[in-house]
């Protein structure tokens, strides 16, 4: 259950505006990704936690994020969410509506 953890971890911090606390944790789990993750066990994670990566890369603008998420939503189309027994591949509520929610989320003023 690592990686819903760390994935809600970064979506706290940006909803709670603290981008320089995103920063440090995004560079963790690109880390993380490229050690533990294999590519086609957890193809949507990883895509997912890519995508997660372009926010700090587009200095948190929306409007920068967009042209950058696009590669990556569109794998996450292709790849159609599959219900799993196991724990590590559930997506409690899927990649695609988790970026919507995200991208709302930096487009409000304020903390």
């Amino acid at each position: 259950m690592n990686i819903p953890i760390l994935i809600i971890q970064i979506l706290f911090m940006i909803a709670q505006k603290r981008f320089d606390a995103v920063i440090d944790r995004m560079e963790a789990i690109d880390r993380y990704c490229s050690r533990y993750l294999k590519q086609d066990e957890n193809y949507r994670c990883n895509v997912f936690i890519r995508l997660l990566l372009q926010i700090p890369k587009a200095h948190f603008h929306p409007q920068a994020i967009r042209p950058r998420a696009e590669r990556y939503l569109a794998m996450l189309r292709q790849q159609p969410l599959q219900i799993s027994p196991q724990g590590h591949e559930i997506e409690i509520v899927p990649f695609e509506d988790l970026w919507e929610m995200t991208g709302a989320t930096l487009g409000r003023k304020g903390g």
